[in-house]
């Protein structure tokens, strides 16, 4: 009789390991939200599991279970399956909002004693968008957001400008998920083009859409890879005595944005 060849002590106990700190549960959870989160449409049940290779009595309690925590979401009549934002607004909890507050407070202030009015930095909070800081206007009149204010993505400018520096796949299934409130702001093939447009020059800006008499200029807070995780937003108030330099304050809030973006480490000083 041959012997067996010799294990090896390092593979064997990395196997052991291994082997004893297995969560078959977790592991089809985390597949499914893997294979939702490569997919530009949504998922039959039937499909899920054929795609994993398993039976459906596998995945059918997973499903039931991520879709009732949040992760993924069942579109009926169809029923077919869809990774939610969930997992996008987890990693924007508190140490990344923290850091972000950090690195924003100085260019927000040296931005309203330049322009002389307010500015305001939004994030996403459960597919609306929240206001997490602001720097008032040293001016007596000027317009100020209310921290903790909450605003429908496609309402504001912000909103809007978090859309359009998204990747393609996420941006189509948040279209989705605000057909609604897209239709309360007009046609959705123009609002498709609205956020083209937004990507292209790199900012929003918008002229008493939100508020009698204010102009609205918003731009993204990016990382290296161009993905919007915040916005910084100034609205102006149009008067007739001194009214604002808006192209002055274009260059001068873009400046702010990349000023953020280097201190987060998100922008390299030569770029």
């Amino acid at each position: 009789m041959t012997e067996p060849p010799p294990q090896d002590p390092a593979s064997s106990a990395s196997k052991a390991k291994t082997t004893r700190y297995s969560a078959p549960a977790l592991e089809k959870g985390l597949q499914i939200l893997e294979l939702l989160a490569d997919q530009e449409s949504g998922l039959s049940q039937n499909q899920i599991a054929q795609q994993l290779g398993r039976s459906v009595n596998e995945i059918f309690r997973m499903l039931n279970c991520l879709e009732q925590f949040g992760y993924i979401y069942r579109q009926r009549p169809e029923d077919l399956y869809y990774l939610t934002l969930k997992l996008f607004e987890l990693g924007h909890h508190q140490p990344p909002l923290k850091r972000l507050l950090m690195a924003a407070q100085q260019p927000m202030r040296k931005l309203v004693n330049q322009i002389r009015s307010s500015c305001h930095l939004t994030v996403l909070h459960n597919n609306q968008m929240m206001v997490v800081a602001r720097q008032d206007s040293p001016e007596p009149l000027s317009f100020i957001a209310r921290l903790g204010s909450l605003y429908s993505l496609a309402s504001i400018p912000a909103g809007r400008v978090m859309l359009a520096f998204q990747p393609p796949e996420l941006q189509a299934q948040w279209l989705q998920e605000l057909a609604k409130d897209i239709a309360e702001w007009g046609d959705p093939t123009a609002f498709r083009e609205r956020l083209a447009l937004i990507r292209q020059r790199g900012y929003e800006h918008t002229h008493q859409e939100v508020h009698q008499g204010v102009v609205s200029l918003s731009f993204p807070i990016q990382d290296s890879t161009g993905l919007a995780h915040a916005a910084l937003t100034v609205p102006l108030i149009i008067t007739t005595r001194t009214p604002p330099d808006v192209d002055t304050v274009i260059a001068l809030t873009a400046a702010a944005t990349e000023h953020i973006q280097l201190a987060l480490g998100w922008l390299r000083a030569d770029d």
